[in-house]
């Protein structure tokens, strides 16, 4: 998702807004290449499932497609 849209030149379009703002593809695509790397670094491997426990804030589409790029089984939880 993130990646079409840079290659088709949206990296300064709006792909996320929240409370705090509005966030860009280019933005985004950022945190969740740190977020992947983050899980990496951390000893999570391909594969393997982390719960997600998240406001509807950056930090989802972060955290959920960060972990799909690092191979993890993104879980999202309603019960936070």
């Amino acid at each position: 998702m993130i990646e079409r849209n840079l290659r088709a030149g949206r990296a300064e379009k709006v792909a996320f807004i929240d409370d705090r703002g509005a966030y860009t593809y280019g933005e985004l695509a950022r945190r969740v290449a740190t977020f992947a790397n983050a899980l990496r670094l951390h000893g999570i491997e391909p594969g393997q499932r982390v719960l997600l426990c998240l406001q509807d804030c950056i930090e989802f589409p972060t955290a959920f497609l960060g972990a799909i790029q690092a191979g993890v089984i993104p879980s999202p939880s309603t019960r936070c």
